[in-house]
């Protein structure tokens, strides 16, 4: 939906973040995290974010995803254009785009909104009650850079020093702890070694997923698809409302752990 951005650039990075998401399994080094979803995007071009969120969310089912992948210039700076982009927030400290946000996120709709690169703290003063979801919730995931598993940046998962950060921030690398993930199809997902400690996966589709050595402790299973999902070595313990049933649909092996009295068969 919508126009197309005239700067190579922004085209470029949309098709990156597109090919992260769903790159097909081409078998020599290309796989999307999830390369089955159907998808679609809602361009800025000509309009304001919160209408091309807005325009998302009217095209969108309860249980699909909205990632917003943009920021702007904040306060810190008088919201000057940087080349540095420092000083730049996320979508939702604008009013707007935080409305568009939270109605989004009350409809069903999943939405992953990028922190920001503007190496910003947002507990700062600055930023007053903004950040505070005590104060307004958008009740968005937001998600910050975080290193690698290489160690060639950092700390595993640690915080990339461009990387906007603070209590309002939800993810720093592929950590999940406490993300609300109703609904939402991973089907085919990459999710190994992820960290979803807490995590509400409710009535979500993991069919197919690799879950191997993911830690889902304490986490919401109700009503999970699990068919053919492989959880070896991933550990599952105190995880809430998960069967035989559904177990029986996935695979894992000895280093699987699981609650009392439930059994996995192997994957072969």
């Amino acid at each position: 939906m919508g126009g197309m951005i005239g700067e190579q650039g922004w085209r470029n990075h949309g098709t990156a973040v597109i090919g992260e998401m769903i790159g097909s399994d081409n078998g020599i080094g290309i796989r999307g995290i999830a390369p089955g979803l159907q998808w679609g995007y809602s361009s800025i071009a000509g309009t304001s974010a919160a209408n091309a969120i807005n325009s998302a969310a009217n095209a969108l089912s309860p249980g699909d995803l909205i990632l917003i992948e943009l920021h702007a210039p904040g306060p810190s700076f008088d919201f000057e254009s940087r080349d540095d982009q420092l000083g730049y927030v996320a979508m939702e400290f604008f009013p707007a785009e935080f409305v568009a946000i939270q109605n989004a996120s009350l409809s069903g709709i999943i939405v992953c909104e990028a922190a920001g690169n503007g190496a910003e703290n947002f507990d700062d003063p600055i930023y007053s009650s903004v950040f505070d979801t005590t104060f307004r919730n958008s009740f968005a995931i937001m998600c910050g850079a975080g290193a690698p598993p290489s160690g060639t940046f950092g700390t595993d998962r640690s915080r990339l020093g461009f990387s906007n950060y603070g209590e309002r921030v939800n993810l720093q690398g592929a950590v999940l702890t406490k993300a609300n993930l109703k609904w939402v199809n991973l089907g085919r997902a990459n999710l190994e070694g992820a960290t979803l400690v807490r995590a509400d996966l409710s009535h979500a589709s993991l069919k197919r997923a690799n879950l191997t050595n993911a830690n889902l402790e304490r986490a919401n299973l109700t009503d999970v698809g699990l068919r053919l999902a492989n959880i070896s070595g991933a550990n599952l313990r105190g995880v809430r409302e998960l069967t035989q049933d559904q177990l029986d649909m996935a695979c894992g092996d000895e280093k699987t752990v699981l609650p009392s009295g439930l059994t996995v068969k192997p994957c072969r």
